[in-house]
């Protein structure tokens, strides 16, 4: 498969390329500039996400781990507000299971929803937990989808590239061939990602389409349309300041 690929790259000999901004009718794209023997055919405007034969032999681990929920904006909240309190473990279970804080329908339902959200907040410090716990809902959205991206770098990723292309593409509609399009070139650099079963990887792209619809980035129809979102100013400063710029570069792909 890799072979089949490189043969249609039409790749004269492995080596960096570099990229230059031209404007051609108003229209920005970054077109490829040959260094050495790099001869790739890309297409003007588009960030391709295939990989590169030396990235293909590398197979970095790149954590596939969002089939269990999508952004569970008012559980992550209560969640929130309950690491500001710094539990132990006692209170932690009190407050899950006794108390149920996130108003799950089951004591399982709780606990697990509890510990992906916890899991997603504590790849940030206590500054973007205040704001997850008490600013608006649109701010609070966007301080969580910053967390879920973090701590799910294929997510992170996927807005990066494949996302960002269709936006510039300006494509009426996130069809699910993008995705599976996308993992499938993951899947040639990252090994773990190649024995992920089709269960597993419907089950990445749905909730993956659904955390999208719940941040604004797709519109809540039939088609998934294309929405433009902006970096609300309070969660684009904590990013900037805390140097999570690959974050803030997906939360930006709209644009």
């Amino acid at each position: 498969m890799l072979q089949q690929w490189w043969s249609s790259a039409r790749v004269s000999a492995p080596c960096a390329c570099l990229f230059r901004r031209v404007t051609i009718q108003g229209y920005t794209a970054k077109m490829p500039i040959k260094s050495g023997g790099c001869g790739i055919d890309n297409q003007p405007g588009l960030q391709s996400h295939r990989p590169s034969l030396h990235q293909a032999r590398q197979g970095a681990p790149l954590l596939a781990n969002f089939t269990k929920a999508s952004l569970i904006v008012p559980e992550t909240q209560a969640v929130a507000r309950l690491l500001l309190e710094h539990p132990d473990a006692e209170r932690w279970r009190q407050a899950v299971e006794a108390e149920n804080v996130l108003q799950a329908k089951t004591v399982n339902t709780a606990k697990s929803y509890a510990n992906i959200a916890r899991m997603r907040l504590e790849t940030m410090d206590e500054a973007l937990w205040e704001i997850v716990a008490n600013a608006e809902r649109p701010t609070a959205t966007q301080a969580i989808l910053a967390c879920a991206l973090k701590f799910s770098p294929l997510l992170a990723e996927f807005m990066r590239t494949a996302l960002s292309d269709e936006y510039r593409r300006m494509s009426p509609g996130l069809e699910d061939r993008i995705w599976r399009s996308f993992f499938a070139d993951m899947s040639l650099i990252h090994a773990n990602l190649a024995d992920v079963s089709e269960g597993t990887q419907t089950k990445l792209r749905q909730n993956a389409y659904r955390i999208l619809t719940e941040a604004g980035y797709l519109a809540k129809n039939k088609a998934k349309s294309l929405q433009h979102v902006r970096v609300l100013p309070e969660v684009r400063n904590y990013l900037a300041k805390h140097g999570h710029n690959d974050i803030l570069a997906a939360m930006d792909c709209a644009h």
